[in-house]
């Protein structure tokens, strides 16, 4: 909703940053507990194809605001 409200293009793009973020944060903590179960044993992995495009896209959105700022 906040993103459909008049906003800055800074502001949407922070807005967009927070929303990809907390689509990411169940994944990630997902792979933190399947490496848990690797490392018991208790899974195995298996081999599979993926594009990293998506990914190296995803996590150039999500540092790049704080990288410029850092310089």
């Amino acid at each position: 909703m906040v993103l459909d409200s008049p906003l800055n293009a800074l502001q949407c793009e922070y807005l967009e940053q927070v929303l990809r973020s907390s689509d990411t944060l169940p994944s990630s903590i997902n792979d933190i507990l399947d490496y848990s179960k690797i490392e018991a044993g208790a899974m195995s992995l298996k081999t599979a194809e993926f594009g990293t495009d998506e990914i190296f896209s995803a996590l150039d959105s999500l540092f790049a605001a704080r990288a410029s700022r850092s310089g």
